[in-house]
């Protein structure tokens, strides 16, 4: 019966199908950079995760004293 099982795990992987849109693709690969390339750091799902915390509101602006 195990093998059975692994046998029908197996043709269902075989026929799944992935499909993307051609721009999510082309996004996904506009943001890899050679630079980067060697690092483990995951600078994508950073950017998704910074979107969930707010930013502090800032009431003032601080502007440097010019002279001349």
């Amino acid at each position: 019966m195990t093998f059975h099982l692994m046998e029908d795990t197996s043709i269902l992987l075989q026929t799944m199908r992935l499909t993307k849109r051609i721009d999510e693709v082309r996004l996904l690969e506009s943001r890899k950079s050679a630079r980067l390339a060697d690092q483990d750091t995951d600078f994508a799902r950073l950017a998704d995760m910074a979107g969930d915390r707010k930013r502090a509101s800032s009431h003032s602006i601080d502007v440097p004293h010019v002279i001349g």
